[in-house]
C-alpha cells in the first residue's frame, strides 16, 4: 500500500511514517496540500494507495473537515482517514476509520490489502501514543522517586548516593565536574576527579545499566561537565566518556 501522510508539522508524523515502512508500506509525508496532491497525482496506485491526514488542518477551518477533504480526495481518486481524529477511543479506532472509508471513499480502494493497512496504522498510532505517554512519564518523575527507583535496583553506597542525587536534582542541566567535586568533597583536585570519574563508571555500570522506564544516562559533554537525563529510549545525545 502506498500511504501518503499530510501534517502541519511534518516531523510529528515521521514515528508513524516509520512504523507504517517497518510493515512493509511505502509511506511519504507533506505539510503543504498542493504538493500532497501533486504527489498523489503522480504516484497514487489506483486502489491501493491512502492518504492520513492531519485533523487539524480543517478541523477548525472547515465545518465538516471530513466533507472537505472528501471533496479534494475524490478529484484524485484517493481514500483517506485523519490520524488524529479526535472522535473515537484508541480501541474503536479501526471500526471508525472503516466506516470513514466506506461513507466518504467507497469505491476507491481495493478491502483486502486496505483492511490490513488500516490495522498496521491503528497499531502505528496505539505505539506512538504509548510512547508519548511513557516519555510524559518519565519526565513527571521527581528526583526522589528517581533516586528511590534506581536505589531499589541496586543498594548504592552513600558516597555515590550523594553524586547520584547531586546529577538527578540537576536533571537536564550539564554540570562542571570541577564544582561537583567542590560541592561534594571540598576540593577540584586531581585526586578528586579521580574519584568522580569512578564514581561515574560505577553508577553507569552497576545501576543505569539496568534503568528502564524510564531509561537514564549520565552523559559527559568531553570538556568536564555531566548530564543526567531520562529518556525513552537509550540514545545518545553526547559521547559517554
Amino acid at each position: 500500500m502506498i500511504v501518503f501522510f499530510l501534517s502541519e508539522d511534518e516531523k510529528s508524523v515521521i514515528p508513524l511514517v516509520e512504523r507504517m515502512r517497518s510493515y512493509g508500506h511505502v509511506a511519504l509525508s507533506y505539510n503543504d496540500i498542493e504538493d500532497l496532491c501533486v504527489a498523489v497525482s503522480e504516484n497514487a496506485v489506483e486502489g491501493i494507495s491512502l492518504l492520513v491526514s492531519d485533523y487539524r488542518i480543517f478541523g477548525t477551518k472547515s465545518r465538516c473537515p471530513y466533507d472537505t477533504m472528501a471533496g479534494i480526495m475524490r478529484e484524485l481518486k484517493c481514500p483517506f482517514i485523519f490520524f488524529n481524529d479526535p472522535f473515537p477511543e484508541l480501541p474503536e479506532l479501526y471500526d471508525h476509520w472503516m466506516r470513514i472509508l466506506h461513507e466518504y471513499s467507497l469505491g476507491l480502494y481495493r478491502e483486502a490489502p486496505m483492511i490490513q493497512t488500516v490495522h498496521n496504522l491503528r497499531e502505528c498510532v496505539a505505539a506512538e501514543r504509548h510512547s508519548r505517554e511513557r516519555k510524559s512519564h518519565a519526565e513527571k518523575m521527581t528526583s526522589n522517586e528517581l533516586i528511590k527507583k534506581m536505589d531499589s535496583l541496586c543498594r548504592i553506597p552513600p558516597s555515590k548516593k550523594s553524586l547520584l542525587s547531586l546529577l538527578v536534582e540537576n536533571r537536564g542541566d550539564c554540570i562542571d565536574g570541577e564544582d561537583i567535586c567542590l560541592k561534594l568533597w571540598g576540593s577540584s583536585e586531581k585526586l578528586m576527579t579521580d574519584r568522580l570519574h569512578s564514581y561515574i563508571s560505577w553508577l553507569r555500570k552497576n545501576v543505569l545499566s539496568v534503568m528502564r522506564e524510564p531509561y537514564a544516562q549520565i552523559l559527559s559533554d568531553g570538556n568536564g561537565s555531566y548530564l543526567f537525563r531520562t529518556c525513552e529510549f537509550p540514545r545518545k545525545i553526547l559521547p559517554e566518556d
